[in-house]
């Protein structure tokens, strides 16, 4: 009798899980139900833009695998997954009524507040379960629906951040977001030191015989074309200003970054001819020297003699895109290659307004 009484217990146990998964996937499939009804109105009524966006929801949000969203947008099931059938003409021009349009924007606000009721109400029983990962979810999906939610907001532990609500994590990246926005406008009033090497020579260069001038600051030392001292003056007094901008972007307790110990020698051409002049002269020290001369613009040349990153801009504007983007990769050090050029782009983004170089 006890083995037996251990056995219904231990089966018990094991059926929450399952049961768990089952109540979740009702709920989105109920959940789906409403958007797909909905949608569905919507082009009826003819918006059929509003229904595509509706029925994207329906996929992204709630059922990957939606089959009334799917054929709705013209896909086919192609085995495990669903693929857009090329005979399909999804309609791309609204030509429903004004009186229509208004109807529906207040069905569709009706809609939110119903969708953000049942999350509430999924969130209150994952809550009474003790499973806050389920809990915060579902009170995170409130706040998709509905961002005023007064309980999701308590809930998810919310404070007053710029106008709007968010967690800690949240006021954190805003404040920090302040500070940089601040400090990216005090740097572009500030001048730094930058002069021109009467006498300063790069093993590489000189390889490749090219003729170039040598500008340095106090942690960045670019090389380029003699014609070209004005920009690469400017371009390093913008390094400086990346730098300090980084300082603010990544505090020092968390990245006890120290730029004196960087690869901080550059050179930088305007001509992509000059570019492969010296990867040509320095083969030896590249592995895919000829796919770097057919793909690339910048590049590395490591060896005995150092580290130099060199590279062709084509323009000014580039110039200092290259010279920003290098100061914020290295001063955050990540290590992905998605991140590094996020990370770089993101700090051009910030400083100039705009991305000059892919």
């Amino acid at each position: 009798m006890k083995n037996k009484l251990i056995l219904i217990l231990v089966a018990a146990m094991a059926a929450v899980p399952l049961l768990a998964q089952d109540d979740e996937s009702r709920f989105n499939e109920q959940q789906a139900d409403r958007l797909n009804k909905f949608a569905k109105r919507a082009f009826g009524k003819g918006f059929p833009r509003q229904a595509k966006l509706i029925w994207l929801q329906t996929i992204k949000l709630y059922d990957l695998d939606d089959a009334v969203a799917h054929k709705a947008l013209g896909h086919v099931k192609l085995g495990t997954s669903w693929s857009p059938d090329p005979d399909f003409s999804y309609p791309t021009a609204d030509t429903g009524s004004g009186s229509d349009g208004a109807s529906l924007f207040k069905s569709y606000e009706k809609l939110k507040k119903d969708l953000a009721s049942a999350h509430r109400t999924q969130a209150q029983k994952w809550s009474r379960a003790e499973r806050t990962d389920k809990s915060r979810y579902h009170y995170q999906m409130v706040l998709r629906w509905v961002k005023s939610d007064e309980k999701a907001q308590a809930a998810l532990e919310h404070r007053e951040i710029g106008g709007l609500t968010g967690t800690s994590l949240e006021q954190t990246l805003y404040e920090r977001s302040k500070m940089i926005e601040q400090a990216v406008v005090e740097q572009s009033r500030i001048d730094y030191g930058v002069e021109k090497m009467a006498a300063s020579t790069q093993p590489y260069l000189e390889r490749a015989q090219v003729k170039y001038i040598t500008v340095k600051s106090e942690h960045f030392t670019l090389r380029g074309d003699p014609e070209e001292e004005e920009n690469l003056l400017k371009a390093l007094v913008w390094a400086e200003r990346a730098l300090q901008v980084a300082q603010v972007a990544f505090p020092k307790e968390s990245f006890p970054q120290n730029p004196d110990q960087w690869q901080t020698d550059w050179a930088f051409f305007v001509s992509k001819d000059t570019y492969k002049q010296i990867l040509t002269a320095n083969g030896d020290r590249l592995p895919n020297l000829q796919w770097q001369l057919e793909h690339t613009s910048t590049s590395g040349i490591a060896g005995p003699e150092g580290v130099l990153t060199v590279g062709a801009t084509g323009s000014v504007k580039v110039l200092f895109d290259a010279v920003v983007r290098n100061v914020a990769r290295a001063y955050a050090g990540f290590g992905t290659d998605g991140f590094r050029e996020g990370i770089g782009h993101t700090f051009v983004g910030m400083i100039f307004n705009n991305n000059r170089l892919f």
